[in-house]
């Protein structure tokens, strides 16, 4: 995996859409985050040290201390990995382009919330059987309520978490470019174009749920000669996407350079100096 460095010209980036923001999540809410984390595991720390808890009510405040800390090692993660204007991260040792971001950033998201979420299910689950044998079969006075909150949600928790395990090993994030087309994966979908059905690649930006309410993230959006159209979140590609976006329109307009592409340094370093002469 590597990161470079790479100037476009304005005519590069295009009439048809504005630059966008590469980063997905703004400083500002990146230090909001942080300090509502540290807030979290400050207050946790204290109520551990000052109060005098039974060992369940204990069991479940270390829980929470754990996914504190994996929340705040996550936040720092993003802070590393989140693209950055005028670069872009890609893998180096493939025969064609792939623009990517590093998969530790989904692996360590899926592994940690499936172990955590999968630790706190079973630490529920032992605390109802406790409660059953030391009460006699009376779970409502021995059990505390909370223990049948957490092994309900952790349960579903845990077979959505362990799904996205399984998803980010088999999923290749970014977009892969050869001299014969694109391809990258969208939802659960794989995408495979020519260069032929390409119709426009913009920088542009994407909700990131469905939902009036829901923030705008910088992707690419691939729009095809069919009229369909995809949006490649700039957190997967782990690069700028005004980057991205001119990258692949000058290797579509330009069908003679394509061969270029089985090498990722040749291609982005001939793009580079293109943008010179521009």
């Amino acid at each position: 995996m590597r990161t470079v460095r790479v100037a476009v010209s304005a005519a590069a980036l295009g009439a048809a859409s504005e630059p966008v923001p590469a980063a997905s999540v703004s400083p500002a809410l990146n230090a909001l985050g942080l300090a509502g984390v540290a807030a979290g595991l400050i207050g946790t720390g204290l109520v551990i040290r000052g109060v005098a808890l039974s060992s369940f009510h204990l069991g479940v405040m270390i829980s929470l201390l754990s996914l504190l800390i994996f929340l705040l090692g996550l936040a720092a993660l993003h802070l590393v990995l989140d693209a950055r204007p005028n670069r872009v991260r890609y893998i180096a040792n493939e025969p064609f382009v792939w623009f990517s971001q590093a998969r530790v950033l989904p692996l360590t998201v899926a592994w940690g919330t499936a172990v955590l979420a999968t630790a706190i299910a079973i630490f529920s689950f032992l605390s109802i059987a406790t409660g059953l044998l030391d009460g006699a079969g009376n779970a409502l006075r021995e059990v505390s309520p909370l223990a049948w909150v957490l092994a309900f949600v952790c349960s579903i928790a845990t077979w959505f978490a362990w799904r996205e395990v399984v998803r980010a090993h088999r999923s290749p994030l970014g977009v892969q470019l050869r001299p014969n087309g694109i391809s990258f994966v969208t939802g659960q979908a794989a995408v495979m174009l020519s260069w032929q059905q390409l119709d426009d690649v913009i920088a542009d930006t994407v909700r990131k749920h469905p939902g009036a309410q829901s923030r705008q993230l910088p992707c690419v959006r691939v729009e095809t000669e069919s009229g369909r159209s995809y949006a490649i979140k700039a957190i997967e590609l782990g690069s700028d996407p005004n980057v991205v976006a001119a990258f692949i329109r000058y290797y579509r307009d330009n069908p003679r350079e394509r061969e270029r592409l089985v090498d990722p340094a040749t291609a982005i370093s001939h793009f580079s100096e293109a943008q010179e002469t521009r």
